[in-house]
């Protein structure tokens, strides 16, 4: 089980990492200025660094949900709690990653099956 303090530390650590994933996401979302002068390839290159950006900002989406879903565990106290088995996932997995919802050794299962 973790202390208080372990899981004011976590949650420090993931309010950081949200706070850097919505300034990345806010800039990968600002739309790309095609500019005043007309030119074809510069706009074709620009709007497909247009659809590369909104692909990428919907993976870091995908890690701000992660970082939510953390912090409302911590709030609720199943933080650090395998959301399959119960079983708690070991303090060294979640210092490395903190948005961690499955122990380490069920997601190698996983992946050799």
């Amino acid at each position: 089980m973790l202390s208080k303090q372990e899981l004011e530390t976590y949650k420090e650590k993931l309010l950081v990492e949200k706070e850097e994933l919505v300034k990345q996401i806010a800039e990968l979302e600002t739309p790309s200025d095609f500019g005043d002068e007309p030119g074809e390839s510069d706009e074709t290159q620009e709007a497909g660094e247009d659809i590369n950006n909104t692909s990428s900002a919907a993976i870091l989406r995908e890690g701000l949900d992660d970082i939510d879903r953390a912090l409302e565990k911590i709030e609720n106290g199943t933080y650090g709690v395998d959301e399959n088995t119960g079983e708690e996932i070991p303090k060294e997995a979640l210092d490395v990653n903190p948005k961690l919802r499955f122990h380490p050794q069920h997601i190698k299962e996983k992946r050799s099956e």
